[in-house]
């Protein structure tokens, strides 16, 4: 049997980043296992009767970086990538997600029973935003990654006079969880405002220079594919493919062949491959627990990993609708809008919570005719789920599984009757993904959209510090890329974290 010099399991941006990065720098013999007939994983996209709809990325944090990383892989790559603003729809006014003042206005509007309250978080945010932005204006993560010893040294000493003058806040705020300030701002998180604006990200209870990241991209703009992102996935698998990789779809791997403490293989349910190296593109706790039942862990890795929570996973609408992208700009003006509810409140289950929480609604504007249907528009809305109203979605029956979806495309399809009427009698494709789709699809545990729980305590990651990344594994030449390997995950962390993969077994930075 052909033996490979790297093994990739799974298509995620981590993988697709590692796997086009050594086989374009190095003459190391790749192969990539994608467990659907599809690459990119959440990165990615789909087609229903001519609509296309993206997979579950909506957005790029960080996106400057993500395009210096797409440069590094080919020149081109980066002009795939544009930027979009966010507008906010709050008390029924649109506002431009770059006007922080007019965003805070129309909180003080919806919560006039708070306003003191609202003043003083918003004076926080601004404040601390700007902190933030100065940080990041000198800190260049994606650079700091690029440099060695040296590098890296002289971009600390360069911010080292902005934590100086802002110890305050590195020391006090920056590792404190976001929850921690609302209770003391608000009184409690369990009713409005505080349990509004602790449920306002898609993560829950996120670090507070997380959550001051967020209303950053707001006023900095977040990154789209311009044409879909199984487009960008496809063109980064291309670089990797030119330069002799070799990709096999419909291949799960379900073990890692161990001898001598030293991974030197797979096994799908029918074959089995081999390499020198393993990088591994899935839940770290699924390749740790399940995939390599022939390597004896340490007790305290075990109990680390066995008690790490995976991140809140959330519920994506997918609709293709015959309205023209023209007809639904008078209803829905922007590709990236932010639908606040003005009845937002403390749910007992999840539907009650899904009729007033905040959607994200996207429009496929964007497209090129290539993948736009003609007369007609794809829109994807996205909500998270709150750990207290998430469901045993695998502990269901089939019957009760269907019944659930159909309740939840019920809710979403008044809502969105509530924005555009007429809408329900327009749709032509309708569908729904659960955390049970998503764990189908991209092989984390309860459907994790973001690796690793984003509160320190119940986290694998037990720091919050931008500088770290988890590559390598107890098992020898068995690395970790992708979301399950850095905190601040997003595609532009899963891609940089299959950069540094892809250095750990080139022994060599590119």
């Amino acid at each position: 049997m052909e033996k490979y010099d790297v093994i990739i399991i799974g298509t995620g941006i981590g993988g697709l980043t590692a796997g086009s990065l050594l086989s374009k720098y190095t003459k190391k013999k790749i192969l990539f296992l994608e467990q659907n007939n599809v690459i990119g994983g959440m990165t990615s996209g789909f087609y229903r009767k001519g609509y296309y709809m993206e997979a579950g990325t909506l957005g790029i944090s960080l996106v400057d970086y993500f395009r210096s990383l797409l440069h590094d892989i080919s020149p081109s790559l980066s002009d795939e990538i544009k930027k979009q603003y966010y507008k906010y729809v709050i008390c029924d006014k649109i506002c431009d997600g770059r006007n922080i003042i007019e965003v805070e206005e129309q909180y003080v509007k919806m919560f006039p029973d708070n306003i003191q309250q609202i003043r003083t978080l918003f004076s926080f945010i601004k404040k601390k935003v700007s902190i933030l932005k100065e940080f990041l204006h000198i800190f260049n993560h994606y650079q700091y990654f690029k440099s060695g010893f040296f590098g890296k040294t002289l971009i600390l000493i360069k911010v080292l006079p902005v934590i100086i003058k802002n110890l305050w806040f590195f020391i006090h705020y920056y590792p404190q969880q976001i929850n921690t300030l609302l209770t003391k701002i608000f009184g409690s998180v369990d009713t409005n405002p505080g349990y509004y604006f602790a449920n306002i990200t898609y993560y829950y209870n996120p670090a507070i220079f997380m959550f001051l990241g967020v209303w950053m991209e707001y006023e900095g703009g977040i990154g789209i594919a311009k044409n879909g992102y199984l487009e960008l996935a496809e063109k980064i698998m291309d670089v990797a493919l030119e330069n002799g990789a070799v990709l096999l779809k419909n291949k799960k791997v379900v073990k890692i062949i161990i001898e001598n403490k030293k991974a030197i293989g797979v096994e799908t349910e029918n074959e089995k491959y081999y390499a020198d190296s393993i990088i591994s593109n899935i839940d770290l706790k699924k390749l740790l627990l399940e995939m390599c039942p022939d390597f004896t862990f340490k007790k305290s890795a075990i109990k680390r990993i066995t008690q790490a929570r995976p991140s809140e996973s959330g519920i994506i609408l997918y609709m293709g609708v015959s309205i023209s992208n023209d007809e639904l700009k008078k209803y829905i003006p922007e590709t990236e809008m932010l639908y606040v509810h003005k009845d937002f409140k403390p749910a007992h289950d999840l539907f009650s919570y899904l009729k007033t929480c905040s959607l994200q609604i996207s429009p496929s504007y964007y497209l090129n005719e290539t993948r736009e249907k003609e007369g007609g528009t794809s829109i994807i809305i996205h909500t998270s789920i709150p750990p207290e109203h998430n469901m045993p979605w695998f502990d269901m029956s089939k019957e009760k599984y269907k019944e659930i979806k159909d309740s939840l495309i019920t809710i979403l399809i008044e809502r969105m009757e509530s924005l555009v009427p007429g809408i329900s009698n327009k749709i032509e494709v309708i569908d729904i993904a659960t955390p049970r789709t998503i764990e189908n699809w991209i092989n984390s545990s309860n459907g994790a959209s973001g690796g690793f729980s984003w509160e320190r305590k119940k986290s694998f990651m037990k720091t919050m510090l931008l500088t770290k990344v988890y590559s390598k594994t107890s098992v020898k030449n068995l690395y970790q890329v992708g979301m399950f390997s850095i905190q601040h995950g997003g595609v532009y962390g899963s891609s940089l974290s299959g950069m540094l993969g892809a250095e750990l077994v080139n022994r060599k930075k590119f």
